[in-house]
């Protein structure tokens, strides 16, 4: 009778154990891809604010422009698709659920809005001041909180972390 319990404990601790071992390997490759989509989310966002400031900056300063205009509507309704979409943020609270990382993203899209708008709205006559303003934003704003986000999200894909979260979800 001790044995048959024994060798029942026995299965029901590798079964428990399987469980928590497929639920931390399915977290982990969830996390991972999510981090990489919303890394490459901002990069994209990045890269686009860049282009417009650049092509604004030739404009305004009489320099001949890499780009052509029609490109640069492009890249401007490109960023508002990006702007606009929910679709990353999802994905963060679905992964990571609602916390410090998701008010680390909306703080780091508040900030991209900002010179979007600063973007869009400066003309010849403000565009020093503004692209003055723009670059602080990116040196000491955006860059920062690029960084904390995207070592906040390798920290929470640690295996310590998806457990201890694993188990706060049960007790």
């Amino acid at each position: 009778m001790l044995l048959l319990f024994s060798g029942l404990l026995g299965a029901i601790i590798a079964t428990l154990l399987s469980v928590l071992y497929h639920h931390i390997s399915e977290q982990k490759k969830v996390r991972s891809d999510v981090l990489m989509e919303i890394v490459s989310y901002f990069d994209e966002i990045y890269r686009h604010l860049i282009d417009m400031h650049s092509y604004k900056d030739h404009e305004y300063m009489d320099k001949k422009s890499a780009l052509h205009p029609d490109e640069y509507r492009m890249i401007s309704r490109e960023l508002t698709k990006l702007l606009i979409s929910a679709k990353p943020a999802t994905k963060l609270v679905i992964a990571y659920g609602e916390g410090n990382l998701m008010g680390t993203f909306n703080e780091l899209k508040a900030i991209f809005h900002e010179v979007s708008s600063a973007l869009r709205n400066s003309k010849r006559d403000n565009w020093e001041s503004e692209s003055e303003r723009i670059n602080i934003l990116f040196s000491e704003r955006i860059e920062p909180l690029r960084t904390t986000l995207q070592r906040s999200l390798l920290n929470e894909l640690s295996t310590t972390m998806i457990v201890k979260e694993t188990f706060k979800r049960f007790i």
